[in-house]
């Protein structure tokens, strides 16, 4: 009786299993297997952060991942107020934000992940100064010089997915870019600066170069593409509560778009003091 008890439960135990592989539930939750590869950083307990914490890099500071997810529900804070911060993923799984992304700070925080990234259709991303990409960067282009360039690691183009319902709500600078890129329909891109300038930039290249050095509207240096390269963007862009100097920028790639825009303000191109520094 024991025996047969057992085996129900196991039985039950394997399709509750099964049936959460296949929804996809349970599959990820906060960023796990941490490591401090350079720099020192604020926050990290035993490779991990806890929903609603705050990872601080106190200098620039690269930390690689075994896996870089947040769970619907979760939220990570990340603060690059004096530093900027790389966030690199060195497993095997993509990273899915499904919860709510802070990042504050003009510093860069970066994101990478070259198996792949999706914003599901509960994520939220409130992003200061940030760079979501499957695209590779090494330390040294992190660490050092004015420029940095971020590559294709593999023969493959990975996608950076972002879903139905999904909300990235941009304070300065946000750069989504993969070798395929895909926006839905019903994902709204939209501005909260009370400053003068704003750059949101959409990019499915093989390779692009970052500006370290430049203004928020100069960051994008040369960008490589090729014929495996795709972007469809469907997404709505909202800046009708934004400052007067606004781009946002779809490029690269084989292009599938339509997409909204709501009124905004007359662009003016003009330099800025600040720096968006990586």
């Amino acid at each position: 009786m024991f025996a047969k008890k057992m085996n129900r439960m196991k039985a039950a135990f394997l399709a509750t299993a099964i049936a959460l592989t296949l929804s996809g539930g349970a599959a990820y939750a906060m960023p796990e297997g941490g490591s401090v590869a350079s720099g020192t950083v604020t926050g990290l307990t035993n490779g991990t952060v806890a929903s609603g914490g705050t990872l601080t890099a106190t200098s620039d500071a690269i930390i690689n991942w075994n896996s870089f997810n947040i769970a619907s529900g979760e939220t990570l804070n990340l603060n690059t107020t004096d530093h900027a911060l790389l966030n690199r993923v060195t497993g095997t799984g993509i990273s899915t934000l499904a919860g709510i992304l802070n990042q504050t700070g003009t510093n860069t925080a970066i994101l990478v992940n070259p198996n792949g990234i999706v914003v599901s259709g509960t994520g939220v991303i409130n992003a200061g100064n940030m760079i979501l990409t499957t695209l590779a960067l090494s330390d040294s282009q992190f660490l050092n010089g004015n420029t940095a360039t971020f590559t294709q690691s593999g023969s493959t183009p990975a996608l950076l997915s972002v879903e139905n319902g999904a909300k990235l709500n941009v304070e300065e600078l946000l750069i989504l870019a993969s070798g395929k890129v895909n926006v839905a329909d019903g994902v709204t891109f939209s501005t909260k600066s009370s400053g003068d300038d704003v750059m949101i930039e959409n990019l499915a290249a093989k390779s692009f170069t970052f500006q370290k050095e430049n203004e928020t509207q100069d960051v994008m240096g040369s960008t490589t593409t090729t014929t495996d390269n795709a972007m469809a963007f469907h997404g709505t862009f909202d800046n009708t509560s934004s400052s007067e100097n606004t781009n946002f920028h779809i490029d690269g790639g084989t292009q599938a778009s339509s997409r909204t825009a709501k009124p905004c303000r007359a662009r003016r191109r003009r330099r800025m003091s600040s720096r968006a520094t990586i």
